[in-house]
C-alpha cells in the first residue's frame, strides 16, 4: 500500500552552519512595526483630524532626510510602512500626547512610542533592550486592563503582539533591527516598478532594466573610487563640501558671519591676519549636512541642526567652580568654517524648552531669544525637523535616532546663557 506520509527531510537551509532556527530569519521592522504595530496604534487612538492638518502644514520644516511622508494616513496618498513609523515616532508625541486627559493612556502611548524609537536605533545597549521590554510590558498591561474593563475586545491582541515579545531576543542574536530590515529591498522594488513601463514585453524590458541599472551602478562605483582617491589623505571623517571661499579675518567680509570679531578670534584661536575657509556644506561621519547658504531645489528646511555641546552650567555664577555638562542646542547653520584643521559651524541658536508632558524639546512661536555663535562641528549630532501645534503655539523638535526620556530631559535642554 502506497503511503503519502513520507518523513519531512527539512529545508536545505538547515544544513548551513549559520542556520540558527527561527532567529535566522529575524523580524522585519517595516512589516512588524510599520504596517503592524504603528497602524494598530493609530487605529486605536482617536486622533483629532485637526492634528493631522498641523502635521501636513509642518512639511516645510521637516527635512527630506526623514523617510516618512508625514501625510494624513488613509487619505488620497498611499501610506507606507515608513510613513506609519514616522507618524507614531515623531508626530504622535508632538501633536497628540498633550491632548490626552487619561493619565494611564498617556503613559501607555508614550511607552509604545519609546519602544518604537529604541527598536529603530542603529546601535543599542543591553540597558536599552531592557527598557524596550519594560515599555512593551507597560503597553500590554494597559491593553489588558482595557480588555478587562470591556473597553476593548480581546481581539485587540493581534498575532503581531506575539512577535513583538521576541524582538529584543532577536536583536540580542542578530543586532539592531535596522541591520536586517527590508528597507533596501523595498526601495529596490520601488525603483524597478517606476522604471518598468511596457505592457507587452514586460519580461524583456525587465531584463533590459536590470542590465542598464547594473551598468550605471558600475560606472558610479568607479567614479566613487576616483573620488575616494582624491580624499585619501583625509582620515578625519570630516571635511568641507559644497561652495567654498577663502577669507582673511582682517577683511570686511568677516562681518557677514554675524559674529563679533573678538569672539571669532577667541573661539578659533586665530589673529586678524589668519586665513579661514568657509563652505556651504560639511561632510561628517558619512553624512553631508547643509546650511542656510547652501542652494537646493527642495522647499524643505534642511539647515536646522542639533548640537550636543559641553557647557558650564554655572556660567551665570562666576564665583562657583565650573561644572561642564553636555546639553542639546538647536539652531540654523549659516555656513561652515575650517581653520587650522578644526571645523566649526556658524549657527544662530534658538532657545529651546522642555515639555514635561510629552517629553520633547520645543520652540515657542513667539521666539525672541537667539544667539549667533561658533560651535565645534564635532558637536553636530543630526539634522532636525519641527512639527508645529496650532493649539499650543509651539513647535516640537525631533531628529533621527532620538529617544524620548533618554535624549530629552529638562536637565539636558541647553540654555543660551551658558553659551560663551
Amino acid at each position: 500500500m502506497h503511503s503519502y506520509n513520507a518523513p519531512f527531510k527539512g529545508t536545505p537551509l538547515a544544513k548551513l552552519k549559520s542556520f540558527n532556527g527561527p532567529v535566522t530569519f529575524g523580524l522585519d521592522e517595516l512589516h512588524l512595526l510599520g504596517h503592524g504595530l504603528c497602524k494598530e496604534v493609530l487605529a486605536m487612538a482617536k486622533i483629532v483630524k485637526k492634528l493631522f492638518v498641523d502635521m501636513e502644514h509642518s512639511l516645510r520644516s521637516i527635512p527630506t532626510t526623514f523617510d516618512g511622508s508625514f501625510r494624513t494616513p488613509n487619505s488620497k496618498h498611499t501610506t507606507r510602512a515608513v510613513d506609519y513609523l514616522a507618524i507614531v515616532t515623531y508626530a504622535i508625541p508632538a501633536l497628540f500626547v498633550n491632548e490626552m486627559v487619561n493619565g494611564e493612556a498617556k503613559h501607555a502611548l508614550k511607552s509604545i512610542v519609546k519602544f518604537l524609537q529604541l527598536a529603530q536605533l542603529r546601535s543599542i545597549s543591553d540597558q536599552q533592550l531592557d527598557d524596550m521590554d519594560r515599555y512593551l510590558q507597560a503597553w500590554n498591561d494597559f491593553l489588558q486592563a482595557q480588555v478587562d474593563d470591556n473597553k476593548y475586545d480581546i481581539t485587540v491582541f493581534k498575532p503581531n503582539y506575539h512577535y513583538l515579545q521576541h524582538i529584543t531576543a532577536m536583536i540580542r542574536q542578530l543586532g539592531p533591527m535596522y541591520a536586517f530590515s527590508t528597507r533596501c529591498l523595498e526601495r529596490t522594488i520601488g525603483m524597478y516598478k517606476r522604471k518598468l513601463k511596457s505592457t507587452k514585453d514586460s519580461g524583456v524590458e525587465a531584463g533590459n532594466v536590470l542590465v542598464s541599472t547594473a551598468a550605471t551602478d558600475y560606472a558610479k562605483s568607479m567614479q566613487d573610487e576616483d573620488n575616494a582617491d582624491d580624499n585619501e589623505g583625509n582620515d578625519e571623517g570630516i571635511y568641507l563640501d559644497g561652495k567654498t571661499n577663502t577669507i582673511r579675518l582682517s577683511s570686511a567680509s568677516i562681518d557677514q558671519l554675524g559674529i563679533d570679531r573678538e569672539e571669532v578670534y577667541r573661539t578659533l584661536g586665530a589673529t586678524r591676519n589668519s586665513i579661514i575657509i568657509t563652505a556651504t556644506r560639511i561632510f561628517k561621519d558619512g553624512t553631508i549636512y547643509g546650511s542656510k547658504s547652501n542652494t537646493t531645489r527642495s522647499t524643505r528646511k534642511d539647515y536646522l541642526m542639533v548640537f550636543n555641546t559641553v557647557v558650564n552650567k554655572y556660567a551665570l555664577r562666576p564665583r562657583r567652580q565650573p561644572s561642564n555638562v553636555l546639553m542639546f542646542f538647536f539652531g540654523d547653520v549659516l555656513k561652515y568654517i575650517k581653520y587650522d584643521n578644526n571645523y566649526f559651524a556658524v549657527v544662530t541658536l534658538y532657545q529651546a524648552y522642555f515639555d514635561d508632558d510629552n517629553e520633547t524639546y520645543y520652540f515657542r512661536h513667539t521666539q525672541t531669544r537667539t544667539k549667533t555663535t561658533l560651535i565645534n562641528a564635532n558637536d553636530l549630532l543630526a539634522c532636525a525637523g519641527t512639527i508645529s501645534n496650532s493649539r499650543s503655539k509651539c513647535s516640537s523638535i525631533f531628529w533621527d535616532q532620538m529617544v524620548l526620556g533618554q535624549d530629552t530631559s529638562a536637565a539636558n535642554c541647553g540654555n543660551l546663557d551658558y553659551v560663551p
